[in-house]
């Protein structure tokens, strides 16, 4: 497919309008589900389910409201009170009580602000703390400050927050729920502790004669905030109440933070996975037997994922018949929102996209990806002449190929090959989440299948690693090289690749991954909108830390068909947070030193093991991987 072409035709499904190239929007949008163009009559997911309208707002407007009602505490807190009104509330209640009824609406309000994001991910415990944080502030806001129109509106969310329970299902496991509690009780422990130690080991700057009782009220209402009616002398008593406090709230926050983290996602390998991963049509099917992925299945089908802290990312189509995808897009929402936890889908395909899309999540064009037809595949013509070139010098310098499954290679070249990927890498470990394998030379991957070259002394200078894609498929896994070889290197192996593995049963080659290519190629054409100038200017400045702009031209030397893929989002406005997990999951993000997010096995073993930490490849100026 010629690439001018398929980009119009790519551009005309955008609904780019009145000839002209169109609006960035436009184009980042996926397909419609409601659109009956050529490819969804022919796509038996496109045309045959309709459109689901949206996901459930609920969790959305919960969270939000939670969210002004926690700024709305803290600003109540701030603010002087209405000089009538605290003169008639000192009548009625005592002038500390007004004074800690400020403080702790204040601590109300950071609760509520922290509550927010659990709200948002469906966590029953969230929904529970926030009603009674919502219908005590309505209190706090009288006893502070007779703040009627604040009390009356925290009363009303709180009454209605409480009549939407149902929406709000996530739970903790008994383990989690038991490791919390004790995490609750330590924090009031070591507060207690804390504040009996150092007024008994100050005894000097007390003025007061303590007792148990005393001892244990005055550390309640310094933990509170609330300062201590003893009278504390010296530095201590400047320091010591605002200590106490902080070490009580410093735990609480930690305590929340725990609670309100996402369920630890359990698993089993599911013995259907490798045969339906044998019978999917997608390129992207084989990785979903990484270590690190887990599987939702309905029926014959399955969507793999991974938990991201608070994302359950899928990648690729679901696995199984397509008749079936809705069924399986569901089971998998389910369990995102059972783990409290954001669904999002990376990499899948525009009949799949249209799926995703029926069941109310959002599509947005990610990129293609670069597929050659090996039965069509030729080194004639203006399109190829760079590859064409590069693969004539390759030949000149004495370079030889050998293309074989991974199974059939002799433990000596196995080793070779390990060591130069080891060199390659560095310290570095393996990275990549949708379209790597993130193992190589595995016994469990004997299918898979090797391109190396050698040099005319017969030492292996790179290899090519592919992954099954179907019947007669391959897909590009990792492309290793020695650091001093030359730059034509890889042109070279896929040149091989495309020539030799027909050999081997194979028709079809998915090569690399081209981020957002419909922009770069569009920004390119002549009096194109000066957006679309500015989103390719963009990319090109991303290119040098993300090889975007580089992964494009190499895979357009080959002049493959473009096939494009697409994000699948709940909502728009969670695109940061789904970001940031996707770089995270592809080894894009520094690694952290502490993890909220576990996945836990139940194989054999039965031990609950933290998910890989990937960590970024040195940059290379070719491309090393999808």
């Amino acid at each position: 497919m010629g690439g001018t072409s398929h980009l119009t035709r790519w551009l005309g499904r955008m609904r780019l309008r009145e000839g002209r190239t169109g609006s960035a929007a436009g184009l980042m949008r996926g397909p419609n589900p409601d659109t009956e163009d050529r490819a969804a009559a022919a796509s038996p997911a496109g045309a045959a389910f309709p459109r689901a309208g949206r996901r459930d707002p609920a969790p959305r407007v919960a969270a939000l409201l939670t969210l002004a009602a926690g700024v709305l505490n803290l600003g109540s807190a701030l603010l002087p009170a209405e000089r009538q009104r605290l003169d008639l509330l000192h009548r009625l209640v005592p002038g500390a009580l007004s004074r800690g009824a400020t403080v702790v609406t204040a601590a109300a309000g950071v609760g509520l602000l922290l509550l927010a994001g659990g709200l948002r991910r469906r966590r029953r415990t969230a929904w529970l703390v926030a009603v009674v944080l919502l219908g005590g502030s309505a209190v706090l806001h009288l006893l502070k400050g007779l703040d009627f129109e604040e009390a009356l509106a925290e009363a009303f969310l709180a009454g209605l927050l409480a009549g939407q329970g149902g929406r709000f299902t996530a739970r903790a496991g008994p383990g989690e729920r038991r490791a919390t509690a004790v995490a609750g009780l330590a924090v009031i422990g070591i507060t207690a502790a804390y504040g009996t130690l150092g007024l008994l080991a100050n005894g000097r700057d007390v003025a007061e004669d303590l007792g148990v009782g005393r001892v244990l009220r005055e550390v309640s209402r310094m933990a509170l905030g609330l300062g201590s009616s003893l009278t504390l002398t010296g530095r201590f008593g400047r320091f010591f109440p605002t200590s106490v406090a902080a070490v009580f709230w410093l735990g609480v926050l930690v305590v929340a933070a725990r609670a309100l983290a996402p369920a630890l996602a359990r698993w089993q390998a599911d013995p259907g996975l490798g045969a339906a991963v044998a019978g999917a049509d997608d390129s992207l099917a084989y990785f979903a037997l990484r270590d690190d992925r887990a599987t939702v299945r309905a029926a014959h089908t399955l969507v793999s994922y991974r938990p991201v802290r608070t994302v359950a990312l899928a990648a690729g189509d679901p696995l199984g018949p397509c008749e079936e995808w809705p069924q399986a897009v569901r089971a998998f929402l389910a369990e995102a929102a059972a783990q409290g936890r954001v669904a999002a889908v990376l990499g899948c395909g525009e009949q799949a996209a249209r799926v995703w899309a029926a069941a109310g999540l959002a599509t947005l064009y990610l990129g293609d990806e670069a597929v050659l037809d090996l039965d069509r595949f030729s080194l004639e013509g203006r399109a190829v002449r760079i590859a064409r070139q590069s693969w004539n010098r390759a030949r000149r310098a004495g370079f030889t190929a050998l293309a074989c499954h991974s199974g059939d290679l002799d433990p000596d070249s196995v080793s070779a090959l390990r060591e130069l990927s080891r060199r390659w890498r560095g310290e570095t470990a393996e990275r990549g989440f949708s379209m790597a394998l993130g193992r190589l030379f595995d016994p469990r991957d004997s299918g898979a299948l090797v391109v190396v070259a050698r040099n005319a002394g017969g030492r292996p200078l790179g290899f090519l690693h592919f992954v099954p894609w179907g019947r007669h498929g391959a897909s590009l896994d990792v492309m290793r090289r020695d650091h001093g070889s030359p730059g034509y290197l890889n042109d070279f192996l896929i040149v091989e690749a495309a020539r030799r593995l027909p050999g081997l049963g194979v028709r079809r080659l998915s090569l690399n991954f081209s981020f957002l290519r419909a922009l770069l190629a569009a920004g390119a054409e002549p009096r194109v909108p000066l957006r679309l100038r500015a989103a390719r200017w963009l990319l090109h400045r991303l290119s040098g830390p993300f090889q975007i702009e580089t992964l494009y031209r190499f895979n357009k030397k080959f002049a493959p068909a473009w096939q494009p893929r697409y994000l699948a989002v709940e909502t728009p406005e969670e695109l940061p947070r789904i970001v940031i997990a996707a770089l995270r999951a592809e080894g894009l993000l520094p690694a952290v030193p502490w993890r909220l997010v576990r996945l836990r096995s139940h194989q054999a073993s039965g031990r609950e093991e933290a998910l890989p930490k990937p960590q970024p490849e040195p940059p290379a100026p070719m491309p090393d991987r999808k």
